[in-house]
């Protein structure tokens, strides 16, 4: 998934403006892992391994939800493209 959605975050941006977007993704990529790293240690020690999956489970479903609600209508999409493709032949 992180290469598409760098791939997504880097297309979107205008060419003088890849080099930014590039960074911007990478820290937030970095600052995503050790948070969540974090979140997970203090989980365990509060209610343990199972839960901690569980809980992390549920966030990523919830996740892809979201993006798969607000995503679609983003022009970085496939599914945007797509549509707007279809109605420039229609």
């Amino acid at each position: 998934m992180e290469p598409a959605l760098q791939s997504m975050a880097v297309s979107i941006a205008p060419p003088q403006r890849r080099g930014a977007a590039n960074s911007t993704f990478l820290c937030a990529y970095d600052m995503g892992i050790g948070l969540g790293g974090g979140i997970a240690g203090v989980l365990i020690d509060m209610i343990g391994y199972n839960y901690m999956f569980a809980i992390i489970a549920i966030a990523n479903i919830l996740s892809i939800l979201i993006y798969i609600a607000i995503g679609q209508k983003h022009p970085s999409s496939l599914t945007y493209r797509l549509k707007m493709q279809k109605e420039k032949q229609a």
